[in-house]
């Protein structure tokens, strides 16, 4: 009650102040301001995002008060942002003669050393300021200090600052939102658990650090726990749409999916509905085999993102599982026209037409396919390619996607046995015995391919005679 009171307070005050500086502006009367309001002007400005106001009160402000560390620093930080640094600099040495144990002069200077790449400088600086700061000043110079140690690419020192600085100031909420992914880039998942526990006994209600032992239990594979933590996250701050989100990724790791579904449903109650949230419901849908409710999902992440390809992709595939290949091939097509390399999708629309019988849509893939850099055609996307081009009974494409194959070296798992049954479907009987043969030869056990596609092999007796050949 009395915060509110006092907000509004503060609210009225900043309100006259900004009356009485425009009218002195219209009117161009002098009006004495005490420097917390020209400060609070220009807070208000740059909040407003109205700069060249911001401006005109700090130049203003600075010929009231030039010998102001505040103001100095204040205009310093305007010419970092110009990259002005020479200028800020000298600006930071004035503020220094005034204010000779203020961290923020010195922490202002490590980021211009830092924008100018010059690490140990930057290092240096923070160093010296750690020798004097108070306590509850310490933490914010180890804060800096990783910033220095990530622009480097240092992150298992970026680690140990952060640990640092929580260390001197375990609610330091910048630090434990940067924690996690630098335990991640650091990959200091074992000691970030006991880091964490640590910190926990000191702040048991703090909800990201609870947040950040979930996942380094989830990405060590202790699904179990990290649920755990992330229950504990969720007590404390029931408003956490991240820890909602990362509890239901660790029950999908479970195949606990109508847990997940329930907890993503929470994120999305509570923040934005995100695609991604829609996208990861449809998911859990499709692996319980509800294809109509996965649908319904991922039309909502197209809802919000039409370009979200993955999201068309997953649809083609629950129309594929419904064995409805035009429907599939319509959402497989879109998911390609948004990205066009995506070579999964190819094939996906590959299969589709093979099934169906569709020819022009199998030659057209096909065709794209082969447009594409050589470097994203593996082994499994020519065997892929070749089975479908197989049971379309596009026999003579079939030999070509073998031949580019072999031509990329690129040769799969059964490919002369592919060669072989291509030659034997297209009626080149004598290509297609000699291809047996040597594919017989290589390996004999890899035969029990043929039957899955020409199931009628046993009655001709001449590839059957190899076959007991080469098996005795």
């Amino acid at each position: 009650m009395f915060e509110d009171e006092n907000d509004d307070f503060n609210q009225r005050d900043l309100n006259e102040t900004i009356a009485r500086y425009e009218d002195m502006l219209v009117n161009k009367q002098a009006v004495f301001f005490d420097i917390s309001d020209l400060e609070d002007l220009i807070e208000y400005y740059e909040m407003k995002l109205e700069f060249t106001k911001a401006r005109e009160v700090l130049k203003y402000a600075m010929e009231v008060y030039p010998f102001s560390a505040s103001l100095l620093t204040k205009k310093a930080t305007q010419m970092l942002l110009q990259r002005n640094y020479k200028e800020a600099l000298e600006l930071l040495d004035r503020a220094e003669r005034y204010e000779p144990n203020d961290v923020g002069i010195f922490l202002l200077r490590a980021d211009i050393y830092l924008a100018k790449s010059d690490h140990k400088k930057a290092l240096e600086i923070i160093d010296q300021a750690i020798q004097f700061a108070e306590d509850n000043e310490v933490d914010e110079l180890w804060l800096e200090k990783a910033d220095v140690y990530e622009d480097i690419g240092l992150y298992d020192k970026v680690y140990e600052c952060l640990k640092v600085c929580l260390k001197k100031n375990p609610s330091n909420f910048e630090a434990l939102s940067r924690m996690w992914y630098s335990v991640e880039l650091a990959d200091a998942f074992e000691d970030s658990i006991d880091f964490h526990k640590e910190l926990i006994d000191r702040d048991p209600y703090s909800y990201l650090a609870w947040h950040n032992l979930g996942s380094a239990y989830f990405f060590l594979g202790l699904f179990e726990k990290s649920i755990d933590a992330y229950e504990y996250a969720i007590a404390i701050n029931e408003n956490y749409d991240l820890a909602y989100r990362e509890c239901g990724d660790a029950y999908v790791r479970l195949k606990q999916y109508h847990k997940a579904i329930e907890h993503y449903q929470k994120a999305i109650e509570i923040s934005k509905p995100y695609e991604e949230l829609h996208y990861a419901i449809g998911l859990c849908y499709e692996k319980l085999k509800d294809y109509a409710k996965a649908r319904q999902f991922y039309r909502k992440a197209i809802n919000s993102d039409p370009k979200f390809h993955q999201a068309f992709y997953r649809i083609g595939i629950t129309y594929k599982m419904d064995k409805q290949w035009d429907n599939a091939a319509q959402f497989y097509r879109k998911a390609v026209q948004l990205d066009e390399s995506r070579m999964s999708y190819l094939l996906s629309l590959a299969e589709v037409a093979s099934k169906s019988k569709d020819e022009s849509t199998l030659r057209q893939t096909l065709a794209h396919i082969l447009r594409l850099n050589p470097k994203s055609r593996s082994r499994k996307s020519f065997k892929q390619l070749t089975t479908y081009l197989l049971q379309a009974h596009l026999y003579d494409l079939t030999v070509d996607v073998i031949n580019l194959a072999r031509i990329e070296n690129k040769e799969f798992d059964n490919m002369i046995y592919f060669e072989a049954m291509a030659h034997y479907l297209a009626g080149t009987h004598n290509e297609a015995i000699m291809l047996f043969e040597h594919a017989l030869h290589l390996n004999a056990d890899q035969f029990k391919i043929v039957y899955k596609f020409i199931p009628n092999i046993i009655d001709d007796a001449s590839v059957m005679y190899l076959l007991d050949m080469y098996r005795s």
